[in-house]
């Protein structure tokens, strides 16, 4: 992502920021993305289509940021967001799709394979889960994040990811998406 020039692999987080100048200033600044709904995203990818580089870095040192603070407030927050960070539903779907084939099936099919009474395929199935809320606890120990029981629920979370993307793009197909009281198209 970082060593790519194209635009489309670019990823940013909008809670901290920071651009040289330079770069700032080639990429148009906030003034070329202030029309869209990841303006970060957006100005990561303005920064690389002028020549620019990105990076992203753990941050969590610096700076800390709670975006939500409830259930209807994250709901709302990715649903007017997530039909843009896929872009195509195609996209969407691949991604979900394949996130829940990683982190939703495993759990699923041991439990399965137990109750058939296949303990090697559950057996499997269960270490493929756990390998996933490894990758879960790592990622939350390096950024200070909760990592018990989140990493475990990690399926539950794909599953809510997968409703909410949906729900974001029906939601705009409808136009129907808004933000703090205001339309998102």
């Amino acid at each position: 992502m970082e060593r790519s020039p194209r635009p489309s692999l670019a990823a940013a987080g909008g809670q901290f920021l920071v651009v040289d100048r330079a770069g700032y200033a080639a990429a148009g600044g906030h003034t070329a993305v202030a029309d869209r709904v990841l303006e970060d995203i957006e100005l990561a990818r303005a920064v690389k289509r002028s020549g620019g580089r990105i990076a992203l870095a753990d941050g969590s040192r610096l700076a800390t940021c709670r975006m939500y603070d409830d259930w209807p407030q994250l709901r709302d927050g990715y649903t007017k967001s997530l039909w843009a960070s896929f872009g195509h539903p195609g996209a969407a779907a691949a991604v979900v799709v394949a996130l829940l084939l990683l982190y939703t099936a495993p759990p699923l099919v041991a439990l399965a394979a137990l109750l058939a009474g296949v303990p090697t395929v559950a057996a499997l199935a269960a270490l493929a889960w756990l390998l996933g809320a490894a990758g879960r606890a790592v990622s939350a120990h390096a950024t200070g994040g909760r990592w018990w029981p989140d990493a475990l629920g990690h399926p539950v979370s794909v599953v809510v990811l997968g409703w909410l993307t949906a729900r974001s793009y029906h939601l705009r197909k409808r136009r129907r998406l808004s933000w703090r009281g205001r339309p998102v198209s």
